[in-house]
């Protein structure tokens, strides 16, 4: 179901106690998955709203509910950036839409990351902090966690899934085959995962990056996926400088072999984008992702089909005090990468296809449709089930969906909201002025489909964004 924004307003307007919108405006999201409004309310505060499209995307939002929840007030403490924060949810059928307080700043871009040094070091900062989130607060969440044995096999069992499928290049399941199996590449500590990290998912302001978004995918597994959106950037300078101030933070827990596992899960990541346009009966997206596919294979083969893990140097264990430039030394080497195809929707969407394969199990352990807070002021301060609309004509009021922060005076004036129209069974009314914060957000794959079908029905999955 598709909702325009002055529908996405009404819904704010009913979720969040003494919300009186005033401005909306069309932010930019998962179009396959999503609808998104930034509303302003009288008070000048502005709220983020994500309407799910399917009941898979819907699913996704609740899981992300309670990797926030888990995200406590003392666990927030100690990040160097912003997480959202749920204001209130309206429940229509099947789908839930979502409230966020809106973070300041807007999602970095590419150009921004090649440009700066600093956002380069600052973005490798940033992923080690996500993966020194304690292992306990994830699993506390009733999230997924697994062993680094546990998440291999269960990546070989997605592997024998996509194989079946007839629409894989031969030579590419040779070669993830063999990474799989090679048992020497999957020796590291399992640590937190954001899951679905990418460039839009990190948020600038003033030149540092101050949020992350799109928790939807939160697990116990695998560092390395955090990292494989790198390789799509083709700049081995830039990726080694990432990768170095990483590395530079996480110490001897950065194993040597990182580069070599990101390397897999960014090549892998197709062929779960194709697996979730067969699982949807999506020939749009099967055949898209079977053109990639064979791309890379012919990529690689111009590269003369060398094994995973042969293009990295071990990395040097780095020193107590770092001298600028150090960190460059010790991160693996990442020359000579093969060539990704250009995929930034489409294998973002595949971190995505866990969440389709999964669906059905995530079903029978979703959430109940009032989710109660882990936290009053973390997570959700109100839930209303309610239906709310608007004209349809309000497609005319969309501001630019390229943009990366709609300026306020671009967003068009609503009449005022008619407060009668508010559900009758509201929470009692709240003070819904947003404290500004430092951050904001933006919009590849979480934990894996494996045999373990318990863990998976926990797995967090893409999305979203901000308080």
């Amino acid at each position: 179901m598709k909702r325009t924004p002055l529908d996405l307003a009404a819904v704010a307007t009913a979720a969040v106690p003494g919300l009186e919108a005033v401005q909306v405006g069309r932010l930019p999201d998962d179009a396959q998955d999503f609808d998104a409004a930034l509303v302003v309310d009288a008070k000048g505060g502005r709220w983020r709203v994500r309407s799910p499209k399917h009941p898979e995307a819907s699913l996704r939002l609740e899981t992300e509910l309670r990797a926030l929840g888990g995200l406590s007030p003392a666990v927030r403490a100690t990040l160097p950036f912003s997480v959202p924060t749920v204001a209130g949810t309206v429940k229509r059928g099947e789908l839930k839409t979502f409230i966020y307080h809106h973070l300041t700043g807007h999602v970095l871009t590419l150009d921004e990351l090649l440009a700066s040094e600093k956002l380069q070091r600052l973005a490798g900062e940033t992923i080690a902090a996500i993966h020194e989130i304690d292992r306990a607060t994830v699993t506390r969440a009733g999230l997924a966690a697994y062993t680094a044995e546990e998440f291999r096999l269960a990546r070989l069992a997605e592997l024998d899934q996509v194989a079946a499928s007839g629409k894989v290049p031969s030579s590419l399941l040779r070669r993830w085959e063999n990474a799989f199996e090679d048992v020497s590449l999957w020796r590291f500590n399992p640590a937190a995962v954001h899951g679905d990290l990418h460039e839009e998912q990190l948020f600038v302001h003033e030149g540092r990056i101050v949020a992350v978004t799109g928790w939807s995918d939160l697990h116990v597994g695998d560092p390395a996926e955090d990292l494989a959106w790198l390789l799509a950037l083709g700049e081995p300078r830039i990726i080694d400088a990432v990768v170095g101030a990483y590395s530079a933070r996480r110490g001897e827990k950065a194993d040597p072999h990182l580069m070599a596992r990101a390397t897999l899960a960014a090549e892998f990541a197709l062929a779960r984008w194709l697996a979730r346009g067969i699982t949807r009966g999506d020939a749009e997206v099967t055949a898209q992702a079977q053109e990639m596919l064979d791309e890379l294979a012919a990529n690689l083969a111009e590269l003369g089909d060398r094994p995973i893990g042969i293009v990295e140097a071990e990395p040097e264990k780095p020193s107590a005090q770092p001298g600028a430039g150090a960190a460059q030394e010790r991160v693996p080497a990442v020359t000579e990468l093969p060539p990704l195809p250009d995929a930034a929707g489409s294998a973002r969407g595949a971190s995505s296809a866990s969440g389709a394969a999964k669906e059905g199990d995530e079903a029978a352990k979703a959430p109940s449709d009032t989710i109660p807070a882990a936290d009053s002021k973390d997570s959700t301060d109100s839930t209303v089930d309610a239906d709310a609309s608007a004209d349809d004509d309000a497609d005319a009021v969309i501001t630019d969906a390229e943009a990366a922060e709609p300026e306020t005076d671009a967003l068009p004036v609503l009449p005022s909201p008619d407060a009668g129209k508010k559900p009758a069974e509201q929470a009692p009314a709240k003070d819904a002025s947003v404290t500004s914060e430092d951050a904001r957000d933006a919009a590849a794959d979480t934990g894996p489909k494996d045999s373990k079908d318990s863990k998976d029905s926990k797995d967090s999955k893409d999305s979203a964004s901000d308080a």
